[in-house]
């Protein structure tokens, strides 16, 4: 059984979209050049899309991959399937705005450069640098 201590923000009240506020904030703060939201069918944010230096990126949300940990949550398995959902958002959402604030930090400091950290979320209007080298089983040349 998963832990709910090794599960970052599991209990979070913050909803998703004042992580996803954050988020945009701290993207301007390093030079965002644009912001967009994508949204699934249901009005939810999907990703976030920006350009910092002409370069795009995606930073993606997977609250569905979420939702599958949280409900192995002893407490939550008697939950409502939407209220499931709706954490699994909040959850997903915040862990990303950490790891962005991480990251970004890392970059103030000197001790990363912007691409080096979102590398892998560069995008080119169809998929991530992640998503290509995933095709390709991770080899640099094919």
């Amino acid at each position: 059984m998963i832990s709910e201590t090794k599960i970052k923000n599991y209990t979070t009240e913050v909803p998703a979209e004042r992580s996803i506020a954050e988020i945009e904030k701290m993207l301007i703060s390093v030079g965002a050049d644009a912001i967009m939201k994508n949204y699934r069918g249901d009005g939810r944010i999907l990703a976030l899309a920006f350009k910092y230096q002409g370069r795009g990126y995606m930073l993606p949300s997977n609250s569905e991959r979420c939702a599958e940990v949280i409900r192995k949550i002893s407490e939550y398995r008697s939950r409502p399937a939407q209220w499931l959902n709706e954490q699994a958002e909040r959850v997903a959402w915040r862990v990303l705005r950490d790891w962005v604030d991480s990251q970004l930090s890392l970059i103030r400091i000197g001790q990363a450069e912007v691409e080096q950290v979102l590398l892998p979320y560069m995008w080119d209007g169809k998929q991530s640098l992640y998503d290509k080298f995933k095709e390709r089983n991770f080899m640099l040349q094919g």
